[in-house]
C-alpha cells in the first residue's frame, strides 16, 4: 500500500469516525423527545385492565398538563396522582386489593401508577419501571408502525 491510499483510507475512516459522533447527540435529542410516548404507552396499556381511574406519577411527581392532555378522550379517567388519595379497603370489604386511590372530585376508585425513567435499549425499544401500590413490573416497550406499545411485562416486585 503507497502513502497516498494509506492517507486516503484514514482519511475515509476519520470521516467515518466524525459521522457515527454527529449521530450519538442526535439518540439523544431523539430519546428525550420519545420519552414521554413511551410513558403514555404504558398508561394505554392499563386501559385494557382499569375499570376506574388511572392516577399517574412520574417518579413520585405528578405529570404536566400536556401530558395528561393526551388522555381527554381516553375511555378511562386519567388524573395526576394528587388529583387521589389513597385508601384502605374495610376488614370487611373482599377484594384483591388492600389499596385503592380515590378522585378527590367525583369519588371514583381507581388505581395508582408511579412511572419511573426510560431506559433505552436501542432507538425503537425502551423499558420502564412501574411501582404500583403492592407491587412493581418492568415494560418492554417497541416502536411498531402503530407508534409505541407495550410488548413485554414482568413482576419485578411484590409486598
Amino acid at each position: 500500500m503507497n502513502d497516498t491510499s494509506r492517507e486516503k483510507a484514514i482519511l475515509k475512516l476519520r470521516y467515518w469516525m466524525f459521522g457515527l459522533l454527529l449521530l450519538i447527540p442526535l439518540f439523544y435529542l431523539y430519546a428525550f423527545t420519545q420519552q414521554d410516548n413511551v410513558k403514555e404507552a404504558v398508561v394505554r396499556h392499563h386501559f385494557k385492565s382499569s375499570s376506574g381511574a388511572i392516577f399517574v406519577a412520574f417518579n413520585d411527581h405528578d405529570p404536566n398538563n400536556d401530558f395528561i392532555s393526551r388522555f381527554n378522550n381516553a375511555p378511562v379517567l386519567v388524573r395526576k396522582a394528587s388529583q387521589g388519595l389513597q385508601r384502605t379497603n374495610s376488614p370487611r370489604e373482599r377484594g384483591a386489593w388492600h389499596y385503592f386511590y380515590v378522585d378527590t372530585a367525583t369519588g371514583q376508585r381507581g388505581s395508582y401508577i408511579n412511572i419511573g425513567d426510560v431506559s433505552w435499549r436501542g432507538p425503537f425499544r425502551a423499558q420502564v419501571e412501574v411501582n404500583y401500590l403492592p407491587f412493581g413490573k418492568r415494560y418492554t416497550v417497541a416502536r411498531t408502525t402503530q407508534g409505541w406499545v407495550v410488548v413485554d411485562e414482568q413482576r419485578t416486585w411484590i409486598n
